[in-house]
């Protein structure tokens, strides 16, 4: 159970990060945001706040932001049905309910008979007993109330995320994998504060591990190492190659202790690490304590997952695709049981870990995703003109079955691994 409430955590923690970017990104873009989602399917609490509606839903999985204009509005009335308007002072409608409100004295009730709610925001339709048609203009911020008494905002053409600049457009398709990257970065950056600090790239030995024959040899904490068998060593990725990779048993270093130079010799312990031969000798690196260090932390990590991810990426195109080199939920779970295990801070890692993956992931581009979106985007700025509404649904289409069997392959594949 611990596992599952975990797995869920992250998952939602990431998406609705994620969603976040888009959504306060399209806000200040002058788009109308009509939903926020905490969670998918049914939905179970929704509040409207301003002209957004914040729902929580049944499925913790994710989330997601509704932006108008994204897809076809449907029109919440027919022709032939009984509504019910709101005029303010100028007599433009500011409210429309599908049930009749109980003060009716300052309602006005019609038959619906045409309505536009992007372009002229005009309803027309027949008053009681009366034959002829009367037109009523609708304030650009007018607000329709369902049958459950939900309100939800009319959204005339300027507001729709595909009537602004296309430089506003990528910012607010960039936001999202962005906000997965500020999230690694955040998660990082704490994990370095949590942890006094963050292992240092010096040669300088921090510590020793139990039974070290480095210890019994004569070194001591605080000890840089300057050469290793008479190569010379800059920094503790260098210092762990050549320990490692030596042939011998015995290894000669020179280390620097305050000022002075000497030189040891000890005998390397060999072990195995997966089904390779390597020799230590129980050191451990010194961590770097400086407030520059913690903040830079975040920074450098993230840098190298990405910088991995994409050369992994890369590698499909030169040495070619296998499943096993993908992760889908069911690998995302089997490695959330094993983090888990270890503790928060194994699990604070690990989030950072798939977020900034989500990131680089979303950027990818395949219609569906931000980095389709993205693609579409510089399209348009290259051609001067977007790609015609009806391509850009096929090429959506077609990157959402893309997506589905690859996501099927995917998870088949992890059942048969991890299970």
């Amino acid at each position: 159970m611990q596992t599952i409430i975990t797995f869920l955590l992250i998952f939602t923690v990431i998406v609705v990060f994620h969603e976040f970017g888009h959504f306060i990104t399209a806000k200040r873009a002058g788009v109308l945001v009509r939903e926020f989602s905490i969670g998918m399917g049914p939905k179970l609490l929704d509040k409207r706040i301003g002209e957004t509606v914040y729902t929580i839903r049944l499925l913790p999985v994710g989330g997601y932001v509704q932006l108008a204009g994204a897809e076809e509005d449907e029109i919440p009335f027919k022709k032939g049905q009984t509504i019910y308007l709101h005029q303010k002072g100028d007599l433009k409608v500011d409210e429309i309910r599908l049930e009749a409100p109980l003060e009716n004295e300052e309602w006005t009730a019609i038959q619906l008979e045409e309505c536009d709610l992007v372009d002229a925001c005009q309803i027309k339709g027949y008053l009681p007993s009366s034959e002829e048609m009367y037109t009523f203009d609708l304030s650009r911020t007018a607000v329709i109330y369902d049958e459950e008494g939900l309100g939800r905002q009319i959204a005339p053409r300027e507001r729709h995320i595909q009537s602004q600049s296309v430089w506003r457009q990528l910012l607010v398709n960039f936001a999202g994998p962005l906000n997965n990257f500020i999230l690694a970065i955040l998660i990082f950056t704490m994990f370095a504060f949590m942890n006094h600090g963050v292992v240092s790239n010096e040669a300088v030995i921090g510590a020793f591990t139990k039974d070290s024959v480095a210890k019994e040899a004569g070194m001591k904490i605080g000890d840089r190492v300057l050469e290793v068998n008479g190569q010379k060593v800059d920094n503790w990725e260098e210092l762990a190659k050549s320990i490692r990779s030596t042939q011998t048993d015995k290894v000669d270093v020179i280390i620097e202790r305050k000022e002075v130079k000497k030189q040891l010799s000890l005998t390397a312990k060999e072990v195995t690490e997966a089904g390779r031969k390597v020799r230590l000798i129980g050191i451990i690196p010194a961590k770097d304590n400086r407030l520059i260090s913690k903040l830079a932390f975040g920074f450098k990590q993230t840098m190298m997952i990405v910088v991995m991810l994409v050369h992994t990426l890369m590698g499909f195109f030169t040495k070619g695709f296998h499943l096993n080199e993908m992760g889908g939920p069911v690998a995302m779970y089997a490695m959330t049981d094993q983090v888990t295990k270890v503790g928060f801070v194994a699990v604070l890692n690990f989030m950072a870990f798939i977020s900034a993956n989500l990131g680089v992931m979303n950027l990818l581009p395949i219609p569906a995703l931000d980095g389709g979106k993205i693609l579409l985007n510089f399209y348009q700025i290259v051609r001067g003109k977007p790609l015609e509404q009806k391509k850009q649904v096929y090429v959506t289409i077609i990157g959402a079955a893309f997506l589905l069997i690859l996501m099927v392959l995917v998870t088949f594949n992890d059942i048969r691994r991890f299970f």
